[in-house]
């Protein structure tokens, strides 16, 4: 956690409704060129959502260590997904 930008204590940040079960974050690190999107299940059931429109397709699971290949996510019972993309200069 200690080497994303995104988690940098004086990043931006904001809260997003994806379902009442889940607490998501949005992280960015203060140079603009990372993101992370921390979900949080809180619910003791697996839900099913779509990630963000603002979620790109060179998106990362930091935790799985694996590349995001579906929009359509299902997270377990008090699971904890951290989905990180960067930026191109020019975005």
């Amino acid at each position: 956690r200690k080497y994303e930008k995104a988690f940098n204590p004086y990043s931006e940040f904001s809260f997003l409704d994806l379902d009442n079960s889940l607490f998501t974050i949005r992280r960015v690190s203060p140079d603009k060129k990372e993101e992370i999107l921390a979900i949080h299940n809180f619910a003791d059931s697996t839900l099913i959502f779509m990630l963000p429109d603002f979620v790109s397709d060179g998106a990362y699971d930091l935790i799985k260590n694996e590349k995001i290949v579906d929009k359509t996510i299902e997270i377990e019972p008090y699971q904890v997904i951290w989905i990180k993309q960067t930026k191109e200069k020019n975005d």
